[in-house]
């Protein structure tokens, strides 16, 4: 127990210091598939971090459809479809309508970004900033900075935070089929 510090404190300076090792712990983690036998047999096939970002690639593609809008890739909800105005519509209406427009652009920015990461794999795009940045962060199952711009807080990984972005996709779809009324959970 150190010295002079509330017992609360201790706690969360001791939490504070654990999460920074784990941290580091997971950023010095050997970048392979799991799979073994890869490197004895020779038959490795890209493995290491480019199979891990190729199947994490298809983890988040699995949870959000990219085929829904065709001039738009990632976009969920087509908003003009509604057929209600804007300056008339009601708060929880308003409500929704801004929660479509925001996971729109969440899910745009994700799909814009692992097309181009999977080009930049490819040789067919450059490697920018944020494509490194997205590849490090898919790497180490975090959720990049640039995404959470248009997300809700959270301190999951990015495997957990995925599957919640796919059940917030499947209850905004049953909002936006019934736009007129007020669900029972809101």
């Amino acid at each position: 127990m150190s010295i002079g510090m509330h017992p609360n404190t201790e706690t969360a300076s001791r939490i504070l210091a654990s999460n920074e090792m784990f941290s580091f712990l997971l950023d010095i983690l050997p970048l392979d598939s799991g799979e073994e036998g890869d490197d004895e047999e020779g038959g490795g096939g890209g493995g290491g971090a480019a199979q891990i970002i190729n199947e994490k690639i298809e983890f988040i593609r699995e949870r959000i459809p990219a085929d829904k809008s065709p001039d738009y890739p990632g976009r969920q909800f087509e908003i003009t479809k509604i057929g209600i105005d804007r300056k008339e519509s009601k708060p929880f209406q308003n409500c929704f309508i801004q929660e479509f427009e925001r996971i729109n652009k969440l899910c745009e920015t994700i799909t814009l970004t692992l097309t181009t990461l999977k080009l930049a794999q490819e040789g067919k795009a450059s490697f920018t900033d944020e494509i490194e940045t997205a590849m490090s962060c898919l790497l180490l199952e975090r959720i990049p900075e640039f995404w959470m711009k248009w997300s809700f807080p959270s301190l999951r990984n990015l495997t957990s935070w995925m599957n919640v972005i796919k059940l917030r996709l499947e209850y905004l779809g049953e909002v936006f089929g019934a736009i007129d009324t007020i669900p029972r959970v809101v």
